[in-house]
């Protein structure tokens, strides 16, 4: 089994102790697809070495939003960690893939723009693959969709855009160079075109 280091919601404690949630369904997709996960919080130097050592790739999750959404305490501090620790992983040219959250993060530091809407939120959505995927040979996904803000841009000279809904919405991007794969939708909550999401995921981190 292959190692991945997630990054998870951060909430405080009573205590006001910080406290790193994976949600179960997400550990127990990964652990299906023969992927253990391993989570924390660290600035250390060190530390992060060896979490990159330890893994083969990192994973930014959904949940909540990015502090260029929603500005509080747990969400610039997770974004601190995430970009930090995302910077990491592409200097050592090791994939990252980027769920729903994760993907809005990327893109908040690659040019995104993103509008609110109420039309991705616990629905479902039909896509057509472009040509130009490198780990997707489909032609359609039938995908799920929970976010309250929609991805409309990425910076077009890092990143191809593979997949958007009929608003305009963007659902699939890739980095050009680096292994960076980027979706909007949950490959841990049930869509319509599981079986292919799963060999999408796998194939990716080859």
């Amino acid at each position: 089994m292959k190692n991945f280091f997630i990054c998870g919601q951060i909430k405080f404690d009573k205590h006001k102790q910080i406290k790193i949630i994976i949600p179960n369904d997400l550990l127990n997709y990964f652990n299906g697809l023969n992927m253990f996960l391993n989570s924390g919080l660290t600035y250390k130097k060190n530390q992060v070495d060896k979490i990159i050592d330890f893994n083969q790739g990192l994973i930014l999750c959904g949940g909540g939003d990015i502090s260029k959404i929603k500005k509080n305490k747990e969400n610039v501090l997770r974004d601190k960690f995430e970009k930090f620790i995302l910077k990491k992983f592409i200097e050592k040219n090791k994939p990252v893939l980027c769920i729903c959250r994760g993907f809005q993060l990327l893109s908040s530091i690659n040019k995104g723009k993103f509008i609110k809407s109420s039309l991705h939120v616990r629905t479902k959505h039909l896509i057509k693959i472009e040509n130009n995927s490198k780990y997707i040979n489909y032609k359609k996904l039938n995908i799920n969709s929970y976010h309250n803000y929609n991805i409309t841009h990425i910076d077009l000279k890092k990143f191809n855009i593979v997949a958007k809904t009929i608003d305009g919405s963007i659902e699939i991007a890739e980095h050009k160079i680096k292994k960076i794969l980027c979706i909007m939708f949950h490959p841990e909550r049930k869509n319509i075109s599981q079986k292919k999401i799963n060999k999408i995921i796998k194939n990716f981190f080859k």
